[in-house]
């Protein structure tokens, strides 16, 4: 295979990409494993690679074992591949530190196996204003971009996020839906949105087969259903640190949506909606001036001011500049286009970024996150000597037989043979 050379402006987040994919094989061996079952074979396995993806839009999964065939080509035709050992070391690590984290957080809840899907929900306001309910997904142990939502919430008390976090999952899992809930739900709040949340899914019909807990900022406390106390876990526990990444990942989507929205609603117009053509607008722009005068403007006036060819009732135009306009559509996924995280669209948000500017930006942030890293493998890879290296390169062989197109896992047997083999490694 003919690798492509990756452009030096590129280099750091090519080299997170790769560790992202190892760890996505990684983990989805180990859930074959685990009995849980994989939606599809290991060979098929989608993951978010902005960086490394060509041809499509970076906000969909890219096939994970095309980018891990690549690498592993040009490690074994490297005479000196230690920068990709390095980052596949790491995918390697940060899938066990996730596997431990997993396995925590199902001995925690009394779960027989680990779920596939965790959803982390978060709600995001000002002063009780553009109020959003926003959702993060960790699909078999890795981000899921392509299942984040997000809802504009309506209706609910102002600044009442238990309220909130009720309406976000009814519309979420409502029967116009149609979707199935995960089975693991973690939310940001304390007793107050866990009791929220589960009488929202008993109303709903789906709370039979769903495990839910919160996690209270500050303390870092755990609070589970039935429980009179909260949990407080040790701050170096992966279970806590599993969860409190993605407690941060769901804040910063929704913080991300509520900008949006806000922003929506201030370009709006107390116009939009009211069933007016542009040259009618245009024409009570002219005679009242401001939206304040528009509001205070009687029935009459407003017929007045439209004219006797006007198709919009003045008294249905009058009714809907009185109450607060709608916000315009939002694109809420447009604003995780091109990252791996809403974490790192939050750290990158900038109105005023134009695209050059947010690409050395985004590589700038990389770099920081490789150089914390890569000084650490180098030297375990040297310290180690030829046993370190034979150690990463039986985790690449078996990632290599996982990948290799000569020999397609087409049964469910032969992938989890396959996902013991490539887990053993690492034990």
């Amino acid at each position: 295979m003919r690798t492509r050379p990756i452009p030096a402006s590129k280099q750091s987040r090519y080299l997170r990409d790769t560790s992202r994919a190892v760890e996505a094989l990684v983990l989805s061996a180990w859930y074959a494993t685990t009995g849980t079952g994989l939606a599809q074979p290991i060979s098929q396995l989608q993951v978010q690679l902005p960086t490394l993806q060509e041809g499509a839009s970076s906000q969909q999964p890219a096939m994970a074992a095309p980018v891990l065939a690549e690498v592993l080509d040009a490690v074994r035709s490297n005479p000196r591949p230690e920068e990709l050992r390095a980052a596949m070391s790491e995918g390697i690590r940060q899938a066990v530190w996730k596997v431990d984290g997993l396995r925590g957080l199902s001995s925690l809840l009394g779960l027989e196996e680990v779920p596939a899907r965790l959803e982390t929900w978060d709600i995001s306001h000002l002063y009780g204003t553009h109020t959003v309910g926003a959702c993060s997904s960790l699909h078999f142990g890795m981000t899921a971009l392509d299942e984040y939502c997000c809802y504009p919430i309506r209706g609910v008390t102002p600044a009442d996020d238990t309220g909130a976090i009720s309406a976000a999952l009814r519309e979420h899992l409502g029967s116009s839906a149609g979707r199935r809930p995960a089975g693991l739900l973690l939310l940001d709040g304390g007793k107050g949105q866990l009791s929220s949340a589960l009488d929202a899914l008993s109303e709903l019909g789906v709370r039979r087969g769903v495990a839910a807990l919160a996690l209270a900022k500050r303390e870092e406390e755990i609070y589970l259903p039935g429980a009179s106390e909260p949990l407080v876990l040790p701050r170096s526990s992966p279970t806590l640190t599993l969860l409190r990444r993605q407690r941060d990942e769901a804040h910063a989507y929704a913080l991300l949506s509520h900008r949006r929205l806000r922003a929506s609603a201030e370009l709006a117009s107390v116009l939009d909606g009211c069933g007016l053509t542009a040259a009618e607008q245009s024409a009570l722009r002219a005679s009242f001036g401001s939206a304040s005068a528009l509001r205070a403007a009687s029935v009459d006036e407003l017929r007045s001011a439209l004219g006797e060819g006007c198709a919009a009732d003045p008294r249905l135009v009058s009714a809907r500049l009185r109450s607060r306009p709608e916000p315009v559509a939002v694109g809420f996924h447009d604003s995780l286009a091109g990252y791996g995280s809403a974490v790192q669209a939050l750290a990158l948000s900038s109105r005023r970024m134009g695209s050059k500017v947010e690409a050395w930006a985004s590589e700038e942030q990389a770099r920081r996150w490789w150089a914390a890293r890569r000084g650490v493998w180098l030297s375990r890879l040297e310290r180690g000597g030829p046993a370190a290296e034979r150690a990463v390169d039986d985790v690449l062989e078996a990632v290599g037989g996982l990948l290799a197109p000569e020999a397609p896992l087409a049964s469910e047997e032969a992938t989890t043979a396959a996902a013991s083999a490539l887990y053993g490694a690492l034990e």
